[in-house]
């Protein structure tokens, strides 16, 4: 009973925010950069930040036209990979404390 009522409230307040979808904000975004000449076609499918480990190319994608940005888009550089270095804390942290941009983490 308890769990049903849960699941109601949730649902309810979800609800609110069906029309925020990361995958329809990227392509508004992309639609409103290629209108402005900003990007061009091959932009949008030709970066280094889709090809990921962790997420899928479409995930990537929608993730990276949320970033903020407006004029141009960030360049991309992978800094720290748990597949490619040491799973600590510590060699995430030096592999990017001196780097002045944008991360996502």
């Amino acid at each position: 009973m308890i769990i049903t009522q849960l699941q109601n409230i949730i649902q309810k307040q979800c609800h609110k925010f069906n029309n925020y979808s990361l995958h329809d904000l990227a392509n508004k975004k992309i639609k409103q950069l290629l209108s402005k000449h900003i990007i061009t076609i091959n932009d949008v499918d030709d970066n280094k930040f889709f090809h990921s480990d962790v997420l899928h190319e479409n995930e990537a994608k929608d993730l990276f036209y949320n970033l903020p940005f407006f004029m141009k888009s960030p360049k991309v550089k992978k800094i720290y990979s748990t597949f490619q270095h040491n799973r600590s804390l510590d060699d995430m942290y030096a592999k990017t404390v001196k780097v002045r941009m944008m991360m996502i983490i």
